[in-house]
């Protein structure tokens, strides 16, 4: 990990996290809030999304609850405009929702590759870069996106999860690239069982 000062574990840096109502993105909202983070937690479920909010602020956290589709980018735009106005310029990015499917190649059809990629893939983008202009004009901030091991390895009947995910792993490179010298390539997390562990070391310290 980096040092503490440019450190994700830094205290009160707002963090959105999309797929915040239910599993690894509401993992990863409750791990952000007991770093004493303020968490916006973004689902397609209002009401997941509202009590899981709910549930942190009565462990004393701050949280606040969106509904959004983050395949709608005028939507997430408006969502993070909102986080903007009630807890401040989003720092932390954590880009968590997903679907999944499974069906034989010859069976996939093209409205279901189309929709695995729209969530999974495009969703990932639009969360990424509406986010991203604050943290360039902060000069700090950290992108992490979540991945699978099939995309690495491959899963039978699900090549449209696979390329999805494959995809938003290889996208961070360009995405790096693409701004200032002091961005750094995103840190990714792995779950294992409840307690989220860092997934390699960052290079460069996050300062997009």
């Amino acid at each position: 990990m980096v040092d503490n000062t440019n450190s994700i574990r830094t205290t009160n840096r707002v963090a959105v996290v999309t797929g915040a109502g239910s599993g690894i993105g509401l993992s990863v909202a409750r791990q952000l809030a007991a770093l004493h983070h303020p968490v916006a937690l973004l689902d397609r479920s209002g009401a997941a999304a509202q009590k899981a909010a709910d549930d942190l602020n009565e462990q004393g956290a701050t949280a606040r609850a969106f509904e959004v589709d983050v395949v709608d980018r005028p939507g997430v735009d408006v969502a993070l405009e909102k986080v903007r106005a009630e807890l401040g310029a989003v720092k932390i990015m954590v880009t968590s929702a997903g679907i999944e499917a499974t069906a034989p190649f010859t069976d996939i059809d093209l409205a279901d590759w189309k929709h695995i990629i729209d969530v999974n893939l495009t969703g990932t983008f639009n969360s990424v870069q509406s986010a991203v202009p604050d943290m360039i004009e902060a000069g700090w901030g950290r992108i992490i996106t979540i991945s699978s091991s099939s995309a690495q390895s491959g899963a039978p009947d699900r090549a449209h999860y696979v390329a999805s995910k494959a995809e938003s792993s290889r996208s961070q490179r360009p995405w790096h690239t693409s701004c200032p010298r002091k961005a750094s390539l995103p840190t990714r997390f792995r779950r294992r069982s409840s307690i989220l562990r860092w997934r390699g070391r960052p290079r460069n310290p996050a300062r997009c």
